[in-house]
C-alpha cells in the first residue's frame, strides 16, 4: 500500500495492460488524485483505450474517466498551449467510450454534472480541430462519428 501511495504521488504509473490494471489505477491508486487520473488516462495510446474499455468499465471507473473528460473539457476550453492537447486527449477518451460494450449500464450510474461532462466531451469530440481529427486509430471518421453520435443516444436513453 505504501508503494502505490509514493508511486501516485511522484512516480508515472505505467499504461496499463489489463482493465483491472485501469480500474485499479483509477479507484484505488489515483482516487484521490484528480490531476494524476488526468496525466495516467492522457498517457493511454487511443487504441490501448479502446481496447481496455470495450467489454466495458464498472461504474466506479466509467465515472472516474467522465471526471478526466469533465477537466480535459475545461482544460480544452481556454486557449493556450495545451488547449489543442486537452481536445486530442477529449476526442481519444470520448471515442473509446463511444466503443464500449455495456456502456448503456455504466451510463445509468452518471450522476448530472457526470451526464453533463460526457455530453460535453462527446460534443467536442464531434467537432475536432484538424489535429485532433487526426488520431482515431485507423478508424475511418464516419465510423467515429457514428460511434459519438450512438453514445450521445445512450446518454438521452439512460
Amino acid at each position: 500500500r505504501a508503494a502505490a501511495v509514493s508511486r501516485a504521488q511522484g512516480q508515472e504509473l505505467p499504461v496499463p495492460a489489463t482493465a483491472a490494471a485501469l480500474e485499479r489505477a483509477l479507484c484505488r491508486t489515483l482516487a484521490k488524485d484528480p490531476a494524476g487520473r488526468i496525466r495516467y488516462v492522457q498517457r493511454i495510446p487511443v487504441g490501448t483505450l479502446k481496447r481496455l474499455f470495450r467489454p466495458g468499465l464498472s461504474p466506479e471507473a466509467c465515472g472516474a474517466v467522465v471526471d478526466v473528460l469533465g477537466a480535459l473539457c475545461d482544460a480544452a476550453a481556454h486557449a493556450g498551449g495545451m488547449a489543442l492537447e486537452a481536445r486530442e486527449s477529449v476526442r481519444a477518451v470520448a471515442e473509446a467510450l463511444a466503443c464500449m460494450e455495456r456502456r448503456a449500464l455504466a451510463l445509468m450510474f452518471l450522476d448530472d454534472k457526470q451526464r453533463e461532462a460526457l455530453r460535453a466531451a462527446t460534443e467536442m469530440a464531434q467537432h475536432p480541430e484538424p489535429a485532433a481529427a487526426a488520431a482515431t486509430d485507423g478508424e475511418a471518421p464516419a465510423q467515429v462519428e457514428d460511434h459519438l453520435s450512438s453514445l450521445l443516444r445512450a446518454l438521452d436513453i439512460s
